[in-house]
């Protein structure tokens, strides 16, 4: 009984999530599948259920094929050269975080210069 009230959760999510778009919210650091541990805290079910259930496997197992045609998950081959469904690829879309990063880095380094400048106005007292 359980494992049904699991499984009827699990599919309101992923109706919830089609309806909404936002599966890139709970896919995994490489974004090449779905992260588990996402899907269970989300769902509210037991993560045996994510692994055991035939019916919530194959549906997880149909689901991610299907994100990975529509470009929201990339392949999982390392040897693929996925180009997701923007037309970038993962050394572009590497690239670009890698120039917004770089911007973000400055922008503290800036920041973290201020600071020190006017902190410059208050003395260290230093213990004798």
């Amino acid at each position: 009984m359980k494992s049904v009230n699991g499984l009827k959760r699990f599919q309101s999510f992923v109706e919830e999530r089609r309806r909404l778009g936002d599966w890139a919210e709970y896919g995994s650091a490489d974004m090449t599948r779905l992260s588990r541990v996402k899907l269970v805290e989300a769902c509210g079910i037991k993560r045996s259920l994510i692994y055991q259930n035939s019916q919530v496997v194959a549906l997880l197992r149909d689901l991610e094929s299907e994100l990975r045609a529509h470009g929201v998950l990339y392949a999982r081959s390392a040897d693929t050269n996925c180009v997701p469904q923007n037309g970038s690829t993962h050394d572009e879309e590497f690239e670009l975080r890698l120039v917004d990063l770089s911007a973000s880095l400055c922008q503290f380094n800036q920041y973290l210069s201020d600071v020190s400048k006017s902190l410059l106005m208050y003395p260290l007292s230093r213990p004798k």
